[in-house]
Parts: structure tokens; C-alpha cells; sequence
């Protein structure tokens, strides 16, 4: 599980990864469902927070 958190120590997106392997010396990490956040937190899922 790979979580943020924000300023006040608070998390406010959690992803959980399953490594699965596909080949004798490949893996790979597969997310079932996407991320977990309050998508109603206006400012948080805005578009420009995520680019760089």
C-alpha cells in the first residue's frame, strides 16, 4: 500500500499494489482499482496538481 499525506500528517490518497509475476524474471505491480481519495476535494483532484 502507497499512501500521501498531506501538510497536517493526514492521508488523502491511498493505492494498494499486487506484484504479480508474469515470467520466470519479470513482475509487475497491478492496481485493482485505481486510487482511493474524497474526489469532492475540489483541490485536491484538480488537474494542474498533477502536472509538473
Amino acid at each position: 500500500m502507497v499512501g500521501v499525506k498531506n501538510d497536517k500528517n493526514e492521508v488523502v490518497i491511498a493505492i494498494l499494489f499486487t506484484k504479480i509475476r508474469a515470467i520466470k524474471f519479470l513482475k509487475y505491480l497491478y492496481s485493482h482499482r485505481g486510487m482511493l481519495t474524497n474526489y469532492y476535494d475540489i483541490e485536491l483532484v484538480k488537474l494542474d496538481n498533477f502536472l509538473f
